[in-house]
């Protein structure tokens, strides 16, 4: 979560655009643009063709739009590219279509074209983890849906405004949008997107500390996903309850609907769902204090994280070794076999298969290992750099510090030197020992070298202030009192205090330890 301290740019615009929704949500039509996009689609919403199936689908649409000059079909087809390629993560390729989408737009000047528009872009910023900008283009999505009298259109786009305010803290400027996002979208709306609107809605009201509010809400968008089978969507409902009623303090309760989720992901092969599960559990258990549960809960999270996450990855890097060789072999083994046949020389033809074969498993083995040593190169890199920086800052907090004492003892040797040293005196004080460009730069080194952990972190422990954040992640660079105090400009006694606090916010005993506690996050 953002520091409360960060607000939206244009956070003017929010007071003008919720006030707008109240005048014109009464004289909002049925048309939608969704509607007309997903029926153009040429693939089936349920279709079971693989991603280059679907692709080319949509590429082969893409250029008859365009053959026949039909305008909406290729604004279409923009998107359908687009959607494909956000899906596989390709960011550049699905940008380009996005943005040739946006041009026909804005040349067309359709106001539900452009809503639409806007919309995507915003979801691409979400994916780029750029809530800022995201927020910026759904704003816009409500203006010109609004404008278009599309009333599905602006339901969603308001529903998306009220979840990115959540990332800067507003919340009570969040949940009016939620509440007049919910009439629309009940209305016209789909069930799936209904269930997802109800979710977001639900969690909004944990990060905003009122669980109570937030479990009826998940409560709906558990049953229309059970309805809909929807087994993705049940599984996130059941752990928001669980993580729900913890909040609330009944943590009995979160016990047993944690446990209810862990047996829901195994019976429906999720096992990526059951790490969060455990990690719920871990700390539904700290706060009942049995410990001996919650250190085997939290043995068996970091047992699944170490495991899942080891085999996503070697299956994704086997597929696309696979996939690569595929192609750029598969023309020279039907040249081979043409010739093998005509020869008829079939033992020939099986020790060149075997020498292919032994290739191509040679090929794989050797890039899994160059692709592990530049991945082992890079995370060096990046610690080494988050050292520098590191570094950097703490020489910068002792110059500081060595130059204002400088400065009050020549001004008590020589009186008559103290108005002479007034601007330099002054130029000290101004100057930040942390400034937000510093930690900016630090905060990226980190999450280069921990990527996901200040996310994770705000997940977990909500409330941190943002000098106990602070003090989390130099801790666990195994940094000592003294040089965090030089860094932060502090005292050791501050440090400690800060120290006290954030033991307090993590539910610490007496007899743990803070940094082993950091050390196993």
């Amino acid at each position: 979560m953002v520091s409360g301290a960060k607000r939206p740019k244009n956070f003017l615009r929010f007071i003008f655009l919720l006030s707008f929704t109240i005048l014109s949500t009464a004289v909002f039509s049925q048309t939608s643009i969704r509607a007309d996009y997903e029926s153009t689609d040429p693939v089936p919403k349920d279709s079971s063709l693989e991603f280059e199936e679907k692709l080319e689908i949509h590429l082969g649409f893409l250029v008859k739009a365009k053959a026949e000059k039909n305008l909406q079909h290729e604004f279409f087809g923009q998107l359908y590219v687009f959607y494909d390629h956000l899906k596989l993560n390709d960011f550049v390729t699905a940008a380009k279509y996005l943005l040739a989408g946006k041009k026909i737009a804005e040349e067309a000047q359709n106001d539900a074209w452009l809503g639409w528009m806007n919309y995507w872009q915003g979801v691409l910023k979400t994916y780029l983890k750029n809530q800022e900008e995201a927020l910026v283009h759904y704003q816009d999505a409500v203006r010109y849906c609004a404008t278009a009298g599309d009333s599905l259109c602006y339901g969603e786009s308001l529903e998306q405004v009220a979840s990115n305010l959540m990332y800067f803290d507003s919340f009570a400027l969040a949940e009016q949008y939620f509440l007049e996002a919910m009439p629309l979208l009940e209305k016209f709306g789909e069930q799936k997107h209904l269930a997802t609107a109800y979710g977001n809605f639900g969690g909004f009201y944990l990060l905003a500390r009122e669980p109570e509010k937030g479990i009826p809400w998940l409560e709906r968008a558990l049953l229309i996903n059970q309805e809909t089978e929807n087994y993705k969507g049940e599984a996130k409902n059941r752990n928001n309850l669980a993580s729900a009623y913890r909040r609330q303090g009944n943590a009995k309760r979160a016990i047993e609907e944690y446990k209810k989720c862990i047996a829901f992901n195994e019976e429906h092969g999720m096992p990526n769902n059951l790490i969060n599960n455990y990690l719920g559990l871990y700390f539904a258990h700290l706060d009942l204090n049995d410990y001996k549960s919650a250190l085997e809960s939290v043995s068996r999270h970091e047992e699944l994280k170490d495991s899942l996450i080891g085999l996503e990855t070697q299956q994704k890097i086997a597929l696309l070794e696979s996939q690569f060789e595929m192609t750029k072999t598969e023309l020279a083994l039907e040249r081979t076999e043409a010739k093998l046949i005509k020869a008829e020389l079939s033992k020939t033809r099986a020790i060149i298969g075997v020498v292919v074969a032994v290739f191509l498993i040679g090929f794989i083995i050797w890039r899994w290992q160059a692709q592990q040593a530049q991945a082992r190169k890079e995370v060096q890199l990046n610690k080494e750099n988050l050292i520098e920086i590191t570094k950097v800052l703490a020489d910068k907090s002792r110059d500081v510090a060595r130059l204002k004492s400088a400065l009050t003892r020549l001004e008590s040797e020589n009186k008559d030197l103290a108005k002479a040293t007034d601007d330099q005196e002054v130029n000290l004080y101004i100057n930040t020992i942390l400034t937000d460009e510093d930690w900016n730069s630090f905060r990226t080194s980190f999450e280069k070298l921990y990527p996901g952990y200040l996310f994770r972190l705000r997940s977990v422990f909500s409330d941190l202030t943002p000098a106990e954040e602070r003090l989390f992640l130099l801790l666990k660079l195994n940094l000592g009192r003294r040089e965090i105090a030089d860094m932060l400009g502090l005292s050791v006694g501050s440090i400690k205090k800060t120290r006290t606090r954030l033991r307090k916010r993590l539910s610490l005993e007496l007899d743990d330890s803070l940094e082993d506690f950091i050390k196993n996050f």
